[in-house]
């Protein structure tokens, strides 16, 4: 993270982390971030925050979603194609 940054980490949240195998847009994930008392935090600038899913033929994201300075927490949707596994969705500050 940037020195603008320092002393708080990138939280991401997927809720339920089990998506019924269905088609569709799932308005499940969250980005925020965390001071060291584990509080969600305002950025104070817009951030741009990458996503990545390990298997998006099971389920994609995003490439980016943008947590607005002022916001504690950016919501995404995790879209899913019906098909049965797993993947790892992770997230990086831009």
């Amino acid at each position: 993270m940037s020195a603008q940054l320092s002393g708080l980490d990138l939280y991401l949240s997927i809720t339920p982390s089990n998506i019924e195998r269905t088609v569709g847009d799932h308005k499940v994930g969250y980005v925020s971030l965390i001071n060291k008392n584990g509080i969600s935090v305002p950025a104070g600038k817009e951030l741009d925050v990458e996503l990545t899913s390990s298997n998006p033929e099971i389920a994609s994201v995003p490439s980016v979603v943008k947590l607005a300075g002022e916001a504690k927490f950016a919501q995404f949707d995790v879209k899913t194609n019906g098909q049965r596994g797993q993947t790892l969705i992770t997230a990086k500050i831009g």
